[in-house]
């Protein structure tokens, strides 16, 4: 998933936009990882993953104005 990074002032970098997509990202699935959610225990695991994915993401990420971001698990 090919995501535009476009820092939104003169003083952000690359890496802070790119971490506030990222931020979004795992904000938006926070309920994948909470007790009793609708998701199999299987989808539970892959939404674990896809967000560790993320997390590890800015580590060999080389700043550019996109990132290829994994994508999410399928529903």
């Amino acid at each position: 998933m090919i995501i535009p990074i476009n820092p939104d002032t003169e003083y952000q970098s690359l890496e802070n936009a790119l971490l506030e997509v990222i931020v979004g990202f795992l904000y938006e699935s926070d309920w994948t990882q909470i007790p009793n959610n609708p998701l199999t225990p299987e989808k539970s695991v892959e939404w674990a993953t896809w967000r560790q994915q993320l997390r590890d993401f800015p580590e060999t990420w080389i700043p550019s104005n996109e990132a290829d971001l994994p994508d999410p698990p399928m529903p």
